[in-house]
This record gives C-alpha cells, sequence and structure tokens, in this order.
C-alpha cells in the first residue's frame, strides 16, 4: 500500500514522481486534506496500475495534478475520493479506469489543465462519478460496465461521449442531456 500526502504544519505541497509503472499490488491513496496541494507526476506515457484500487482525498477545490506524457494513459483499477485531477502539460491525457471490475464511486472532478482530459470507461464494475463541474473535454469513452452519471454538470453539455460497449447511467440527481 502506498499512502501519499498528509496535512502536517509547514508542508504546503507535496511533489512526488514516478519513473515507470512500479505499482504491483496494494492500494493507493492520497489523502489531501487542509490546504496542501499534491502533484503526482508520472514520467512515462503509460502509469497507474488497472489491477490496484486508487483513492484520492481531499476538498474539491485543491488539486491533485496527474502530471503524465502528452498521448498518456493513467490507469486506476477503481476511483474514489473526492479530489480533482488535472492534467498538466499540452496535449492530451487519458485516464483509464476500471480494470478491477469492481463498483466505485468518484466525488472528485475531472479537468483540463494546460492540455485536455479524456476519460476511458473500462471493465464490468460500475463507476458512479458524483462530483462538481468538470472541464474535461476530450471526451467520454465508454467500453464495458457502467458509467452512472450521479450529478448534473459531471461533463459540460459539449463533452463527446463515445460509446464502444458498456452503458451510459443517470441518477435521479441528474437529468442533463449530455
Amino acid at each position: 500500500n502506498l499512502i501519499l500526502g498528509g496535512s502536517s504544519p509547514g508542508i504546503n505541497s507535496l511533489n512526488v514522481s514516478f519513473v515507470g509503472n512500479t505499482m504491483s499490488g496494494g492500494s493507493v491513496t492520497i489523502p489531501l486534506t487542509g490546504n496542501n496541494q499534491t502533484v503526482v507526476r508520472f514520467k512515462t506515457t503509460t502509469s497507474g496500475n488497472a489491477g490496484i484500487p486508487w483513492s484520492i482525498g481531499g476538498a474539491p477545490d485543491r488539486f491533485v495534478t496527474l502530471d503524465f506524457g502528452v498521448g498518456g494513459v493513467i490507469e486506476f483499477g477503481s476511483l474514489t475520493g473526492a479530489g480533482t485531477l488535472a492534467c498538466n502539460g499540452a496535449g492530451l491525457h487519458t485516464v483509464q479506469v476500471g480494470g478491477l471490475n469492481a463498483d466505485s464511486t468518484f466525488a472528485g472532478r475531472l479537468i483540463d489543465n494546460g492540455g485536455t482530459m479524456a476519460l476511458n470507461k473500462v471493465g464490468t464494475g460500475k463507476l458512479t462519478l458524483t462530483g462538481g463541474t468538470s472541464t474535461m473535454t476530450s471526451g467520454v469513452n465508454l467500453y464495458d460496465g457502467i458509467l452512472n452519471v450521479g450529478s448534473a454538470n459531471v461533463f459540460s453539455a459539449s463533452t463527446p461521449i463515445t460509446f464502444s460497449g458498456g452503458m451510459l447511467q443517470y441518477s435521479a440527481a441528474n437529468q442533463a442531456d449530455y
């Protein structure tokens, strides 16, 4: 298990860099609290681990910035928490969620930040998104399982959604058309 972050006095940010895909088991927890800022940098274009659960904590107004190569994909076996995932740097950055085939709920936001972000939903589980307004513009690609859009403004009206399998599900809290 890898736990990053904290709220110790005097720590205003935490910068972590991974040179490669070095996580082979357990879980990753980024428990961002207080006024801290966490930057997680992946130095390869393909990073993360589709076989482990990830929890991105923190208040929605505090960034957990994912910085990885242009054209890159970061894989999360499952995704929980309430932090903000922001790509950093020009070009397309893809977040792929669901390799564990498990249900999970992410209450954070997915935003463009210098580049553009896309979301790939894979695996047979259900990913429920309940966070605030996301500004991700490169689209949602639904490959398998269920993507539950649990609140309004999870995606903008202009966010393209591509179906290659799976199901898009609305909740009572979200009646928006996409």
